[in-house]
């Protein structure tokens, strides 16, 4: 019903810009690519991604690439497809083997009418790897003099899996030297200046260091700020790390103290507190080189235990010659603090971001912190809500967490995610945008079954309710049956009474008991499902079906067939076929010669008759011998199935009477179906010629017709079946069970 309106619209947006989308002006079906449909997207290569689309087709499609490569550099479709056939609406694609490059497409199209039924995506770009995938940490502050002949470490971060090559090159790239003999993993590399190719570089002040991808040489980054290159002698020179006011250092990792000078010998390293001029804390002694890695978690030296590191506090780190101990040098201050850097950007979620309550979803964000991180959430208003506010979700590694929104509030717009330090979560965090949650993600509901005309469901039998939905695995549905007060047309108006079926439904069929809820009888119904999430979701079966007291839809009586002339005080065969499976009533109905009836009520002549056929002894009291009669027979619960013979006449006993009665009567007694009930054959047994066999279910279906006397049933629902039995010239009905 959605997918027809959705027709109608863009056929009318068509015919409004003349455009003619294929052919949609006479054909509902379509396809429409979901994902990639941006022109922003940048997919890695290498990296595996969704494919997504939405078709109403009646089979698979195929998938091919747009490779702007291809036909001297003007682009066009691969030869083969990405995939051949594919059914659904998604495809995870993998960009292994591609080249990065601009301008890419996919085309999905219909594999029976490519030519007509297809989609193509807006372009988008493959790239060997996002921006800002490698960032130079060391060196990169001002200052930096490095010696010929020393040691010093290299350091950056980066989100790529390739090994890492380092260069060492000059404002001008008249120098372009590749450091590292081998590439690199990880994210540090010890150079000793002398391993250039031919020896130490050249003395030089605008130096930089470039680091990147070893397979990917436009994947890099280069340090921000040059340094120098020195042939050095003699005493300090200068202490390049920490050597800037704005250095924070935090109290649980290790951090590079870098120096030069021109001392021989090794040296000893202090800590001191910059604002109090307290105690030296020697954090290390005979150091030979330029650098040292302090770990401020470590024992200092003297005194045995380390001191109590203020977070806040302003320190500075003092060099001592170990062969002159006044031959000093002390850095510019510095802070230490209970962590380092900050969470800079939440991903996900965003101000545009819905999640659905009791599903599962991605938070992302970026730090460059070396502790873990503490997830919240909080429905505050404030702008920067109070820490007392805020509810912990857990405590994440790395920079994604899965959170299941089970038991969550919905609503628009309410709710925001905050991402802390965990060693200092009220200072170093930062706070999403807000976003909403809702009880559903689905659009819509559309009753399937039952949803034909004239469907009558029958008192104390199991049917199937079903229906197609888009709601999420994790959503039920609630359904009712709806009373309407006529049976024509579909109008919300004329419902009357609404009783609850089931709910918290999971699936998209429902087996339900008709009459089960007490409703029997011919009024109209409609089978109403909503969702249990939404009430604003819901749809109601198209036509209105009756419950009724019985599952059969017919009787027709088979003898007598009109004109006999039947012995009072005789007995002769009733015979009829129906599809009902419980016992029948029997009336004779009295008229006169001009079709009046006769009295005011129904001789009864049997009652909760079984089979389909009734041996009537005629004692009945009659009116006349000159009147005429019909015979009348009904559902034992359903007097609205019923039939009723031709005219036939009773004659006083000794009086003749045809045999047609008798000889009908003769071949019904002795017609037999064997094994009754059966799961796999049947066969039929009569006293003459079988002139068609005809097996028929509950409503009235032509399941099998011919001249077998031996069936196969193996393959039928368990249930009651009609067997209707034509022997010379006479139809026999017969009851049959399959298990």
């Amino acid at each position: 019903m959605k997918k027809f309106n959705r027709f109608l619209s863009l056929t009318f947006l068509a015919i409004i810009l003349s455009i003619s989308v294929n052919v949609m002006g006479q054909n509902p079906f379509y396809v429409d690519i979901i994902q990639p449909d941006n022109t922003n997207i940048d997919w890695i290569v290498g990296q595996s991604y969704t494919i997504s689309w939405d078709d109403n087709l009646n089979g698979p499609v195929r998938i091919f690439l747009w490779d702007p490569a291809l036909n001297g550099g003007a682009g066009a479709y691969q030869g083969t497809a990405l995939v051949a056939s594919v059914t659904g609406s998604t495809w995870m694609w993998n960009t292994t083997g591609l080249s990065a490059a601009t301008g890419y497409k996919i085309k999905v199209e219909s594999i029976n009418s490519p030519l007509t039924y297809y989609d193509v995506s807006k372009t988008f770009d493959l790239v060997w790897a996002q921006p800002n995938s490698i960032d130079v940490l060391q060196p990169n502050v001002t200052g930096i003099d490095w010696a010929w002949n020393t040691t010093h470490k290299i350091s950056w971060t980066d989100n790529i899996d390739d090994a890492i090559d380092v260069y060492l090159v000059n404002s001008d790239l008249s120098v372009d030297v590749k450091l590292n003999a081998v590439p690199i993993v990880g994210t540090t590399y010890d150079w000793v200046i002398a391993n250039t190719p031919g020896g130490n570089p050249a003395e030089h002040g605008d130096y930089e260091i470039r680091v990147q991808s070893a397979l990917h040489a436009s994947v890099n980054d280069i340090s921000d700020t040059e340094f120098s290159i020195s042939e050095i002698s003699g005493t300090f020179k200068e202490i390049y790390q920490p050597n800037n006011a704005s250095i924070i250092w935090s109290k649980t990792s290790t951090h590079l103290i870098s120096w030069r000078d021109e001392i021989d010998g090794p040296v000893d390293i202090f800590v001191q507190d910059f604002g109090n001029a307290g105690p030296l804390y020697q954090i290390a002694n005979d150091v030979v080189g330029s650098t040292f890695e302090w770990d401020l978690t470590a024992n200092t030296i003297v005194p045995s235990a380390p001191p109590a590191w203020v977070s806040g506090t302003e320190y500075t780190v003092i060099l001592k010659s170990e062969v002159d101990p006044d031959e000093t040098m002390e850095s510019t201050k510095f802070t230490i603090n209970e962590t380092v850097g900050e969470i800079s950007t939440i991903y996900q979620p965003v101000a545009t971001t819905s999640w659905t309550v009791g599903t599962t979803h991605l938070i992302s964000w970026l730090d460059n912190i070396e502790e873990d991180v503490k997830i919240y959430y909080t429905y505050s208003v404030a702008a920067t809500p109070l820490f007392a506010d805020w509810v912990h979700i857990a405590d994440a590694v790395g920079t994604t967490y899965s959170w299941d929104l089970t038991g969550m509030t919905a609503g628009t717009g309410h709710v925001r995610v905050i991402i802390a330090s965990s060693l200092d979560p009220q200072n170093v965090f930062e706070v999403s945008d807000y976003f909403s949650l809702t009880l559903t993600q689905g659009t819509y509901i559309d009753v399937i079954q039952p949803s034909i005309a004239g469907i009558s469901w029958a008192n104390g039998y199991d049917y199937y309710i079903s229906w197609d939905d888009d709601l999420i695995d994790a959503e039920f549905v609630d359904i009712y049956l709806c009373g309407y007060k006529t049976a024509t047309g579909f109008n919300i108006g004329q419902e009357f009474d609404t009783k609850e079926i089931d709910t918290d439904v999971v699936g998209s069929t429902h087996v339900w008991t008709a009459g089960a809820l007490g409703i029997v009888g011919a009024e109209s119904y409609r089978i109403k499902i909503v969702s249990s999430d939404n009430s604003n979701i819901e749809d109601y079966s198209t036509y209105t079906f009756n419950i009724s007291a019985s599952s059969g839809t017919f009787i027709t009586v088979e003898n007598p067939t009109g004109g006999e002339y039947w012995m009072y005080t005789t007995s002769e065969y009733i015979v009829w076929n129906d599809n009902c499976p419980e016992n029948v009533l029997i009336y004779l109905k009295e008229y006169l010669l001009d079709n009046t009836p006769v009295g005011t009520y129904d001789i009864e002549v049997g009652s909760g008759v079984s089979g389909s056929m009734y041996s009537w002894e005629i004692n009945e009291v009659i009116s006349s011998y000159d009147n005429k009669f019909k015979i009348y027979v009904e559902s034992y619960l359903d007097s609205d199935i019923n039939d009723m013979s031709n005219f036939f006449y009773i004659v006083p006993f000794g009086k003749s009477a045809t045999s047609i009665g008798d000889i009908a009567g003769d071949i019904a007694a002795n017609v037999v179906i064997y094994p009754n009930p059966t799961s796999g054959q049947f066969s039929v047994s009569a006293p003459g010629t079988i002139n068609k066999v005809e097996v028929r279910n509950l409503i009235g279906q032509v399941l099998f017709t011919g001249v077998a006397s031996t069936i196969d049933v193996s393959n039928y629902e368990a249930g009651l079946y009609i067997v209707n039995i034509e022997v010379e010239g006479q139809v026999v009905a017969k009851k049959l069970f399959v298990q």
